[in-house]
């Protein structure tokens, strides 16, 4: 159905989430979940598909690939966002806007 959430994070953020957090020495020692966006699979191929114009085609998944499938996906920053505010400076939507 594609209602499974994970989190997006454009590469910029990744980057600067890792540069930030490594030179606090806050971080020494610890793991660290990315910043990032929670959207459902669907919610992204729709945004997708207007984009486009074209429509969203649900499809049954072949019976081996669902059962490799994860569920939702989705990180839990608070860690990270404790020590560096604003972490996201880009987003989904703004990044779609730009694709050609």
């Amino acid at each position: 159905t594609g209602e499974q959430k994970r989190s997006f994070t454009h590469v910029e953020d990744i980057c600067r989430q890792i540069f930030r957090v490594v030179q606090d020495p806050q971080s020494k020692n610890n793991t660290f979940n990315i910043a990032g966006e929670t959207y459902s699979l669907k919610e992204v191929a729709d945004a997708i598909g207007r984009k486009f114009s074209v429509p969203t085609v649900l499809t049954p998944w072949p019976a081996i690939d669902e059962k490799l499938e994860s569920g939702d996906t989705i990180f839990d920053s608070a860690k990270l966002e404790n020590l560096m505010r604003n972490p996201l400076q880009n987003s989904f939507t703004t990044w779609l806007q730009t694709v050609a």
